[in-house]
């Protein structure tokens, strides 16, 4: 493969085996899209790609990541989505600048307590994992403002994204929510909230839909669900 090496962005999907090396040359790529290929493993050089902003790796065969991804200090959005990574890899963290980072299918169980080194992350997605409950430490996201929680085990909204400043959309679609807790209408500052696909009662979201009024847009039900997410600023 011939790439030239002056390039900013390079996508290629579903067409290779592996990392294509090549691609190594390029110092002054910014965005970087290899999803839906089988490369198993990242190497280490990639910490050579220091301008890098963008990179998606969604469906691409790892189960981990080197600790030399962890150079790339410029990289704001980060996609992992559909690996076997079974945890949040170390490295992760010392990318300060994040304000996207996609980890949806990880086969995550917990997120750890070092979430809260990413304090610009701005949308995080941690939908289809085995997620219960969130750290303390996620209180301290204070400019996240688009979570997604859902297809995980949670039975409430997590009361750590509720006293989330910037918080405006939510997503728990899918997990094992009966009702909320009195604390969350009080302190919630969202906007957008989908709650399809829970065992509630009619009861209970009849109960939801009065506490929360006009304050909050409501996903209940399926029949609600051609409302459209909100466009990202």
């Amino acid at each position: 493969m011939t790439i030239d090496p002056n390039i900013t962005e390079f996508k290629l999907r579903g067409h290779t085996d592996g990392f294509p090396l090549e691609i190594l040359k390029c110092k002054n790529l910014q965005n970087l899209d290899l999803a839906y290929n089988q490369i198993g493993a990242l190497p280490k050089e990639i910490q050579q790609l220091t301008n890098l902003r963008v990179l998606i790796l969604n469906s691409c065969g790892l189960s981990e990541l080197p600790d030399e991804l962890g150079d790339l200090v410029n990289l704001e959005s980060l996609s992992l989505g559909s690996n076997n990574l079974k945890k949040i890899p170390s490295c992760v963290f010392k990318l300060r600048k994040l304000n996207g980072l996609g980890l949806g299918s990880c086969a995550l169980s917990a997120v750890p307590e070092e979430i809260a080194s990413l304090p610009d992350l701005y949308e995080l997605d941690l939908c289809s994992n085995g997620l219960s409950s969130l750290p303390k430490s996620f209180t301290l996201l204070k400019h996240l403002e688009d979570l997604s929680l859902s297809h995980n085990q949670f039975t409430t909204v997590p009361l750590e994204v509720t006293v989330l400043p910037k918080l405006r959309w939510l997503s728990l679609q899918a997990n094992q929510i009966t009702g909320l807790a009195p604390e969350f209408y009080v302190s919630s500052q969202l906007e957008w909230l989908d709650l399809r696909e829970n065992p509630l009662s009619d009861n209970e979201k009849q109960i939801i839909r009065s506490k929360s009024g006009s304050r909050i847009n409501l996903w209940l039900t399926e029949a609600e669900s051609y409302r459209p997410w909100p466009p990202k600023p």
